[in-house]
């Protein structure tokens, strides 16, 4: 039970190390990251200036069905062209529609106030605000889409500039308002629309833009949206964008009005169908009444003969009713036979009104004149989008000719039932007609006149009545659809203020990121302590920060005499306390000193650990074993004739080669000497061994200078007889491929005693957890009057 606590702890800790390595190994760049950020808020800010708004307009509209024939008076169908929601949302996104708005709008051209510092900036589109209108031929060729630059420079003049290369227009030249402005490609009109004013037109130049018609409602259409405000709902909601916000606030008011408007005037247009086809057949019957009327008038007066005997005004009245039959059924036949010239003419069915309006009920033909409206409707929906040679257009027509098939027949049949109607009324009229005969001759001839002055009479009547009840269903049309929410500005869809913001914050905070991990990815050089320890099963002993110069005066500082206070001075003695883990000799402490490559600092090193060792009253013996080189003049001040090169050959004794330093009696300096032609054979000699091991016994640490060992191999048998073996590594100097090598070059010359010095370590490089680079600072006393430094050691026991 208390175990699992510590192994839940475990990689809690673990990624809290990690992330703080992570911060510490980015402390350093944090400039990189506030100027990445400035440029990334500064570019957003840029962007939200000169990135063109673009508004969102919204309005919702009631699309209800129609019912294509509407009840009038209660006992009268007014049909009409049937449109389901989904026709009616076609007809309000079709381009007749919004071709027609877009017309009553001039929204063919653009109008823009140019931008008064440099074009790069937004131009502002001030749409209704433009103090003047340019009115173009369609069908003349336009430069569309190209920008034209007008200046105003009086109430009657201005200045216009187009595009170079535009024949006619190449430079600025002055016109005046109202002047025919052509040439080849172009041909337009400018009007002033408002009074001139210099004090407000002459610091503005304005710009307009002429858009290809054909292309103007596409565009439009590209912004408009239309869906269901709630699902299965009647109610839609219309939304827009434009870069303008009274632009598109006009355009979704005037569409939906449009729209609406259109379907009342396809309601109206039934009825006033049917309102001119009664009124033809009233045109026809009041002649025919007014003839009739007088002819009964004159033969009453020319005979004075006023009234009719009992039997005769009982035929007449019998008649009467007879004719009034016939007459009503008469004007169903003319309907009929204006619906046969329909189906025969191959007309749509635009101006066909319904049955009901002469007071025909019949549902069979009723439903058969709705299914055609729907067949065409239909039709027409679908031509908004393709052609009729598209699948489903054929499909819609071969349904209407089956639908016109059917109603041919259904005409046919009517009539046919009429014809047997209308011979049944012409039967019984001739019976009543045989006993009008047998009346006197001036009665019979007066009942004949009565009677085709009240069949003509009725007929009249019967027409008005139907065109008064027409003329009440064209008056108290309604349109199917109304506008819920007329159009409103719902807010900016572009430029996304917040979005950039903060698009712009995580670019700068993630695009440094990037850079260093590649760059770190990509960089061979050594960088950080963990890439030695992960590569290396060698101890670190200790870590030099970088000094400004390691050479003075073709010599190398031997900065532990010079400073005694610095940095790293203080990164010597750290690494003279951790010697002590690994050559706890008190006698003949052989260390050898190399690195793989020329320049990593392995010279500096092992002089500045001879005198750091010497400065603790331990005798050292600093050997410059680089005999492949000219003499050194590491230490000219204290360098002898002779140096190991001779001893080895056996040109001179160890007195001759052998002086003590000049800063402390303790370290004593061995020079290379000559240069020898094998250095490789004078290095594993027995003298060399001989000088190592019994010659040298009075010594309690010998730093031996070696060749870099990844250049030639004079170092190996060296450091085979070394107690202590140090590589030095330098950072952001020594490659990669560095460590692979010396740890093969360790385990290929069976080496044990091996540890690794990183040299070089900028002072603001955090990568090294425990290095100098950041632990020295303020101030802990002072000497001979100064201030002296506090160096804060670290030592390295804890990460050997």
């Amino acid at each position: 039970m208390q175990t699992t606590p510590k192994m839940s702890q475990g990689p809690a800790r673990e990624d809290k190390v990690d992330l703080v390595k992570l911060m510490t190994k980015l402390r350093p760049y944090w400039y990189i990251f506030v100027i990445a950020t400035l440029i990334g808020l500064t570019g957003a800010y840029l962007l939200n200036t000169l990135k063109t708004r673009v508004y969102q307009i919204n309005s919702s509209i009631l699309i209800q069905e129609d019912n294509t024939i509407k009840p009038v008076m209660l006992n009268m169908n007014m049909p009409g062209n049937q449109s389901t929601i989904n026709n009616s949302i076609a007809v309000l996104e079709s381009f007749s529609l919004i071709d027609s708005v877009l017309s009553d709008m001039e929204a063919g051209v653009s109008y823009y106030e140019k931008a008064r510092l440099f074009e790069p900036f937004p131009r502002t589109e001030i749409y209704l605000d433009a103090p003047f209108r340019v009115s173009f031929n369609k069908e003349h060729s336009q430069p569309y889409y190209e920008k034209f630059t007008v200046n105003i420079i009086d109430e009657d003049w201005f200045s216009l500039s187009g595009i170079k290369g535009l024949e006619g227009l190449t430079n600025e030249k002055q016109y005046f308002f109202g002047q025919k402005i052509e040439g080849w490609g172009f041909s337009f009109i400018i009007n002033r629309v408002k009074p001139y004013s210099e004090e407000f037109h002459g610091k503005r130049k304005y710009q307009f833009v002429m858009i290809d018609p054909a292309e103007l409602s596409k565009i439009y259409r590209s912004f408009l949206l239309i869906e269901p405000l709630y699902p299965e709902s009647s109610v839609f909601d219309i939304s827009f964008k434009a870069s303008n916000r009274q632009r598109a606030l006009d355009f979704v008011d005037r569409l939906t009005y449009a729209f609406i408007r259109r379907n009342l005037n396809e309601k109206n247009h039934a009825a006033q169908n049917t309102i001119r086809f009664i009124e033809s057949q009233i045109a026809l019957t009041a002649g025919e009444l007014n003839a009739t009327e007088s002819k009964l008038q004159d033969f009453r007066e020319k005979e004075q003969l006023m009234d009719i005997s009992v039997m005769a005004t009982q035929l007449v009245n019998e008649l009467q009713i007879l004719d009034k039959e016939r007459s009503v059924e008469e004007v169903k036949i003319s309907y009929y036979n204006f619906l046969q010239e329909y189906v025969s003419d191959k007309r749509d069915f635009s101006e066909v009104f319904g049955p009901s309006a002469l007071g025909i009920d019949d549902p069979m033909l009723n439903n058969l004149l709705v299914e055609l409206s729907s067949l065409y409707s239909e039709r027409g929906r679908l031509l908004l989008n393709t052609t009729e040679r598209s699948p489903s257009v054929q499909v819609i027509d071969q349904n209407i000719r089956q639908a016109k098939a059917t109603l041919e027949e259904n005409i046919r049949n009517i009539r046919a039932a009429s014809g047997i109607l209308m011979a049944d009324l012409n039967n019984r009229i001739s019976r009543l007609e045989l006993r009008i005969s047998q009346l006197p001759s001036t009665e019979r001839e007066l009942v004949g006149l009565q009677r085709m002055f009240n069949i003509t009479d009725a007929t009249y009547n019967f027409l008005l009545e139907k065109q008064a009840e027409a003329g009440i269903a064209l008056a108290s049309n309604m349109a199917d659809h109304k506008t819920i929410d007329a159009a409103r500005y719902i807010g900016t869809t572009s430029p996304k203020k917040t979005l950039n913001y903060a698009l712009g914050l995580m670019l700068g905070i993630f695009l440094p990121l990037i850079f260093l991990n590649l760059r770190d990815m990509l960089n061979t050089r050594i960088v950080s302590k963990e890439q030695i320890t992960s590569a290396l099963n060698f101890p670190v002993i200790g870590i030099v920060p970088s000094h400004k110069s390691q050479l003075k005066n073709g010599e190398i500082e031997v900065v532990i005499f010079d400073q005694p206070y610095s940095p790293v001075t203080e990164s010597f003695r750290n690494i003279r306390s951790n010697l002590h883990f690994f050559s706890p000799k008190k006698q003949d402490n052989i260390i050898v000193v190399t690195s793989t490559r020329s320049g990593e600092g392995k010279t500096f090193t092992a002089v500045n650990l001879a005198a750091v060792l010497a400065l603790s009253k331990k005798r050292t013996l600093y050997i410059d074993a680089d005999i492949r080189k000219v003499q050194s003049n590491h230490f000219t001040k204290d360098m002898l004739e002779f140096g190991l090169s001779n001893y080895l050959i056996g040109r001179a004794g160890l007195d001759e080669v052998i002086n003590v330093s000049s800063w402390n009696d303790h370290m004593f300096i061995m020079n290379s000497g000559i240069v020898s032609p094998n250095p490789a054979e004078l290095i594993e000699s027995d003298a060399m061994t001989r000088l190592l091991k019994e010659e040298l016994q009075e010594f309690e640490y010998i730093i031996v200078d070696t060749s870099p060992v990844g250049m030639v191999a004079d170092a190996k048998s060296l450091m085979i007889q070394a107690d202590l073996n140090l590589f030095i590594i330098r950072h952001n100097f020594s490659q990669n491929t560095d460590l692979d090598f010396i740890q093969d070059f360790s385990s290929k010359a069976g080496l044990k005693n091996m540890v690794v010095a990183i040299n070089d370590i900028k002072q603001s490089n955090k990568s090294y957890g425990h290095g100098y680079g950041f632990g020295y600072g303020g101030d802990y006393g002072k000497i001979n009057g100064k201030k002296k430094k506090n160096f804060v050691t670290s030592s390295f026991a804890d990460s050997l």
